[in-house]
């Protein structure tokens, strides 16, 4: 799969209109022809991942035309700073937007964030690609699921141990990883515990304190795919909490780059 990062230009717009790019199913590129060419460049059927400067990746899509639009039109543009202005359709069939994938984790995919209007993922293409594959499947879980489907969701609330709770209050709700919380419309944080060998019986991981991460979604589904190593070193560590590193071991040995 080839995959391509798209930036949203808030360096040079001043603001990112990346909602604007959602709700019109669009992905936007303005500028001189240099910049048509290099939307161009991706085929029709191809991915593309929506970037914002300094914030990460907030949403990923498939084109469904040929080539760019020119756009002249000023009621019809985007960003009212360039003259020319090109559009590629695009389904934006994941949405990233409360919980971007972040600087961090892209420098840990991918070696760096990206750095211009259009340029093509070489690094961390598969591990991205799982992501997001991952979250079209659980989407399309959720809407066509039958009723069943409840007693899934209700097991994976009686997997929130106690003791993971205990990890997610002694962090504060901020991810081990990244530092980050997800602060919800009352106030407040949502984090989740993260089994570092996980509970069942595949890899019959034990449900005690120093097994458990406290994570944001985006870093427990890359810890669940394998997207990536962990170190105890690098986690954020408070008192009363210490990482076993036995855990991080099988994680890197069993579950890094292997699901």
């Amino acid at each position: 799969m080839t995959m391509f990062f798209l930036n949203t230009d808030a360096k040079t717009n001043g603001v990112s209109y990346h909602d604007e790019w959602f709700a019109r199913r669009i992905a936007v590129t303005s500028g001189p022809e240099k910049f048509c060419r290099k939307l161009a460049r991706i085929g029709r059927l191809e991915t593309v991942l929506m970037y914002v400067n300094h914030l990460g990746v907030v949403g990923a899509g498939t084109i469904l035309d040929d080539e760019p639009v020119l756009v002249t039109d000023k009621a019809s543009q985007v960003s009212p700073v360039e003259d020319l202005e090109y559009h590629r359709q695009v389904d934006w069939h994941s949405d990233l937007r409360l919980a971007p994938i972040g600087m961090e984790m892209l420098s840990r995919l991918c070696g760096r964030p990206p750095r211009h209007s259009v340029e093509r993922v070489v690094k961390g293409e598969r591990a991205l690609s799982r992501l997001f594959d991952r979250g079209q499947r659980r989407s399309a879980r959720a809407l066509s699921a039958p009723p069943s489907r409840v007693q899934s969701t209700v097991s994976r609330i009686v997997r929130d141990t106690a003791k993971a709770i205990q990890v997610k209050q002694l962090h504060g709700s901020r991810c081990q990883i990244c530092g980050h919380s997800i602060v919800l419309g009352d106030g407040s944080k949502y984090a989740e515990g993260h089994h570092i060998r996980p509970l069942g019986s595949l890899h019959d991981g034990p449900d005690v304190l120093s097994n458990i991460v406290c994570l944001c979604p985006n870093h427990h589904a890359a810890c669940d795919l394998g997207a990536i190593r962990l170190s105890r070193a690098k986690l954020r560590q408070v008192n009363g909490h210490l990482i076993g590193q036995e855990f991080i071991g099988y994680h890197n040995d069993r579950i890094f780059q292997k699901c």
